[in-house]
C-alpha cells in the first residue's frame, strides 16, 4: 500500500441537513465526478437527505476498515454500525448501515486515509487503488483508500510535523474540510467614515443646476408635443354634441 499525504480517517457520521456538520469535518456532497452524493434512498412515504462525513482529527484510534451492509444483515465482527444520523437522531440510511472498524492508533498497521463516492450508474468508477464496497446505498458506492500507519520515532514537537510520516502524493482525492461561514466572508476591512470639519463648505456649495443648454434644445426639439386644449361652454356643447334619437324611436315605434 502506498503511503498517505494527509492524517487518516478517525472518526464518521451521517448528516441530514449540509449545514449542521460537524465542525472540523468533510463532507462528501458530491461523487468523484460531480454528480450528487446524497444517501438517503427517499420514497413518498419516508423523505429526506444523508450526507457522509468524515473527521481526520488526531486521536487515540483511526477506522480501518469499511463496509456497508443491508438492515437485515449481522454487523461483522469487530465492526460497529452507524444507525442514527448525527443532527437529528434519524435512522442514517434507509435499507443500510455504514459499518466501520476502529483500531488504536498505536496499534494500527492500516488505516482509512480517504473515502469518496461514486455513481455506477453514470459510468464512474473506484479511483485507482481505492476499494469498491460493492452494496449501493441509493445509487451510490462508498470507496475508500487505506495506508500503512508508518509512524515517525519519538522526538520534539513541531507545529508542522506530521505523525504518520507520509510524504504527498499526486493519486489521492483528499476531500477538504467543507468551510465555515466565517470563511466565506471577503478578507477586506471596512475604511473609517471621514466626517466634514466645521466650518468647511463645498467648492460646488451655492451654484445653481442648470441643464447645458445644448442638450436643453434637444429635449425640446424631441419631447413629445401637447395639443392645445379647446374650451367649450355648455351651449357650445349642446350644439355639437346635440343628438335627439329620432332613428331610434322610429325603430322601436314599428
Amino acid at each position: 500500500m502506498q503511503a498517505a499525504p494527509f492524517s487518516p480517517v478517525t472518526d464518521i457520521k451521517i448528516v441530514s441537513q449540509k449545514e449542521r456538520y460537524p465542525p472540523g469535518y468533510f463532507m462528501l456532497t458530491k461523487t468523484v465526478q460531480g454528480n450528487d452524493g446524497q444517501l438517503f434512498d427517499s420514497t413518498w412515504r419516508h423523505k429526506g437527505k444523508r450526507y457522509l462525513c468524515f473527521a481526520r482529527q488526531g486521536g487515540q484510534n483511526v477506522i480501518e476498515d469499511l463496509t456497508v451492509i443491508g438492515e437485515d444483515d449481522h454487523v461483522p465482527a469487530g465492526f460497529t454500525a452507524l444507525t442514527k444520523a448525527h443532527d437529528d437522531d434519524d435512522k442514517a440510511l434507509r435499507k443500510h448501515f455504514l459499518c466501520f472498524k476502529i483500531k488504536a492508533s498505536k496499534t494500527a498497521v492500516s488505516a482509512v486515509f480517504d473515502i469518496v463516492l461514486i455513481n455506477r450508474n453514470k459510468g464512474e468508477t473506484a479511483p485507482p487503488g481505492y476499494k469498491l464496497i460493492t452494496n449501493e446505498v441509493n445509487n451510490l458506492s462508498v470507496c475508500f483508500k487505506a495506508a500503512p500507519m508508518t509512524r515517525e520515532p519519538p522526538g520534539p514537537p513541531s507545529v508542522h510535523q506530521n505523525p504518520y510520516n507520509v510524504p504527498p502524493q499526486n493519486q489521492w482525492y483528499g476531500q477538504a474540510p467543507v468551510p465555515s461561514p466565517q470563511q466565506h466572508q471577503l478578507g477586506y476591512q471596512a475604511l473609517p467614515a471621514v466626517s466634514a470639519k466645521p466650518g468647511a463648505s463645498s467648492a460646488i456649495e451655492g451654484l445653481p443646476f442648470e441643464v447645458n443648454s445644448k442638450f436643453e434644445m434637444l429635449w425640446k426639439k424631441s419631447g413629445p408635443v401637447i395639443p392645445a386644449m379647446q374650451s367649450l361652454s355648455v351651449s357650445d356643447i349642446d350644439v355639437k354634441y346635440n343628438y335627439d334619437f329620432s332613428k331610434e324611436r322610429a325603430v322601436t315605434s314599428r
